[in-house]
């Protein structure tokens, strides 16, 4: 039904697709290398990585009974580690992208009798670009947080990724926030676009 191309056809069509591609990472006439190294980084650093958290894959510590529960009946933990992750209820552990990229500080882990798991906590209702040049820093993850939310509840696969909070230079009640982009041995590296540094921290 379908006509099949043939290999050199097949070649043509995939140097142009390519071709295309690279063409759209350049913006301007000058230094058209370092343009297309600059934009596959911030590609690259833009994906944020989805864990798949399988809830059979993660080990719960420490037990407690203090809760928040927020009406969720089961018990009550106050870590998880799954594979090179470890989320907790105090810093530097306690903070998480969801899927829809809001930014929550963890106050519980509570698991029902059925066996699902879910995070207690609450969401940052401010959230605003750090820096909007060359690009805005939202498309990297990084944002400028203040103001919690009231209490809520979430499932274990709305978490998207595990995220780095720090002190804001903008004003007391704020912090920054990034995603964590690689782990390597429980060395966690997160790039700072804003000071232009890696700044690393062990788990």
């Amino acid at each position: 039904m379908y006509e099949t191309l043939d290999p050199l056809t097949h070649l043509v069509l995939t140097h142009l697709k390519i071709k295309k591609k690279i063409k759209n990472l350049v913006r301007k006439s000058a230094k058209p290398l370092q343009q297309i190294v600059k934009r596959l980084s911030e590609l690259e650093i833009n994906k944020v990585i989805a864990p798949n958290l399988k809830e059979e894959e993660v080990a719960l510590y420490d037990e407690h009974y203090s809760g928040p529960t927020y009406k969720i009946v089961g018990k009550q933990y106050k870590s998880m580690k799954f594979k090179f992750w470890k989320l907790g209820r105090t810093k530097p552990n306690n903070c998480v992208y969801l899927n829809d990229q809001s930014i929550v500080i963890i106050e519980n882990f509570v698991k029902r009798n059925n066996a699902q798991l879910f995070i207690v906590g609450r969401k940052f209702e401010n959230v605003s670009d750090l820096y909007t040049f060359p690009i805005n820093s939202s498309q990297l993850g990084i944002y400028v947080v203040r103001q919690l939310r009231n209490l809520d509840v979430w499932a274990l696969s709305d978490i998207n990724c595990k995220g780095f909070i720090i002190p804001s230079f903008i004003s007391p009640d704020s912090f920054v926030v990034s995603p964590l982009l690689a782990h390597n041995h429980g060395l966690v590296c997160i790039l700072s676009k804003f000071t232009s540094l890696a700044s690393c921290i062990v788990l």
